[in-house]
């Protein structure tokens, strides 16, 4: 008991434990919020038409790869090493090289979501849901813009109790809006067009909080000052790190989205709405890792230039960590998924409980994938991530296609499970590879 105690006291006691609790509660909040906006949308539309939301949605997600999303991710690291350094000039430059290419997401955002209608015309002979699916990705952009900068500068600046209240305040706004829209008789339309307002909304009303935070730390660039020096940064000084970044965040996102929309291309629309319960069901509970996560874009920088020896022991701890978090998880999630789905849902979309069952191995593999993106972005290593994922999508995809088409949702349940496994295990073993060198040039170095 005595060294339980100790133990306990040295988690409260550390920064980055604190940090990733207060990150969780948010998290957790937001996944609540999520959930009940997704019960109420479900309720309201019935299968049919949620499974036209839910594939409006995922090919959103998969069009996302026009935002500059990805490139904030690549440039976390150099902002948070700029600001241990005390580099103003490094912090602005960071800032600044992400603003550039947010001014290129719209552009490619606008061509996007002109040609979506004409795909999903092709791909599922309905225009609607691709005009839905662009007003979606519309809503990604703005949210990608002055509320994610406002959310790294209170991160950077260690602004947790910010940066989660931000993160819970969009995801409310957004989901509240769209509720009210489709229950006033909008359908699809208002379940899409509110998280466009409820993004607009945060745009406007996150400006302030921007400023607040920037008085409290003078290494933060001005709104106006990051905006001057966008336009005369040169394209290729972080592009190359960018651009892989960019490419391996994307792959997270069509891990998630293009199953879906896969799924979508054989099955009836009312299937769509059953896999998309299941797997959100599961995805939801995993929103727990997800600040975690986040918080190791600065984590392992910080450990890296600070005690580089810790880097590989670090990595394993957390590893596993999300390991025995997301087996918990899915375990619960599977034992009340029968009665979640039954008293939330109801009786219609009760063909998705066996699905959840079967994505159990998928949510304990999703979990050693915590580490990985902040680690591969930590090491440099991003263009090794970019060539696993393509090798596994490259085959994953058409295998997808074949089970989906020979065994409907159930290949969809297959799909996933063999994409994540292959890729994070992957991963991971050539992550351990990788960190043991480093380990010994520490060694020889220090020798």
């Amino acid at each position: 008991m005595i060294r339980i105690k100790e133990k306990l006291s040295w988690l409260t006691a550390h920064a980055f434990v604190r940090k990733a609790v207060t990150m969780q509660i948010a998290g957790g909040a937001a996944s609540v919020i999520q959930s009940l906006a997704g019960v109420i949308l479900a309720r309201v539309l019935k299968p049919d038409l949620f499974g036209q939301y839910s594939l409006a949605f995922s090919i959103a997600s998969v069009a996302s790869i026009a935002l500059a999303s990805g490139f904030q991710d690549a440039l976390m690291p150099v902002i948070a090493r700029g600001h241990s350094r005390g580099d103003a000039g490094e912090i602005l430059t960071g800032f600044a090289y992400w603003a550039k290419w947010i001014g290129v997401s719209v552009v490619f955002v606008i061509l996007v979501v002109i040609f979506l209608p004409l795909v999903t015309t092709n791909l599922y002979g309905n225009a609607a849901i691709g005009a839905f699916a662009g007003v979606i990705l519309a809503a990604s952009l703005v949210s990608s813009s002055i509320l994610s900068v406002t959310q790294v500068a209170a991160q950077v600046v260690g602004r947790i109790n910010v940066l989660a209240l931000l993160t819970l305040s969009d995801m409310l706004v957004r989901y509240i809006v769209a509720v009210v829209l489709t229950i006033g008789g909008l359908s699809v339309l208002g379940a899409s067009i509110g998280h466009l307002i409820g993004a607009l909304i945060m745009a406007v009303t996150v400006i302030p909080i921007f400023v607040w935070v920037r008085s409290s730390d003078r290494f933060i660039p001005t709104l106006r000052s990051i905006v001057l020096r966008a336009r005369s940064i040169p394209w290729r000084i972080h592009f190359s790190r960018g651009a892989w970044v960019w490419l391996d965040r994307n792959f997270g996102m069509l891990y998630q989205a293009l199953p879906i929309a896969i799924v979508g291309l054989y099955v009836p629309i009312a299937n769509v709405a059953f896999f998309k319960l299941a797997f959100g069901y599961l995805n939801t509970g995993m929103a727990v890792l997800g600040p975690v996560s986040i918080l190791l874009n600065t984590e392992f920088a910080r450990v890296q230039v600070t005690s580089p020896e810790r880097l590989r022991s670090a990595f394993i701890r957390v590893s596993l960590m999300g390991m025995v978090i997301a087996g918990a998880v899915t375990a619960f999630a599977a034992l009340v998924g029968h009665w979640v789905f039954l008293l939330l849902y109801g009786r219609v979309y009760m063909d998705g409980v066996p699905l959840v069952y079967g994505l159990i191995l998928y949510g304990v593999i999703f979990g050693l994938g915590i580490g990985l993106g902040p680690m591969w972005r930590a090491l440099n290593r991003v263009r090794v991530s970019v060539m696993i994922n393509l090798f596994v999508l490259g085959i994953g995809v058409p295998l997808g296609l074949w089970l989906v088409h020979r065994f409907g949702t159930w290949g969809g349940v297959a799909m996933v499970t063999l994409w994540y496994g292959a890729a994070h295990l992957g991963s991971f073993i050539y992550l351990l590879r990788e960190l043991r060198k480093e380990s010994g040039k520490i060694v020889q170095v220090v020798i």
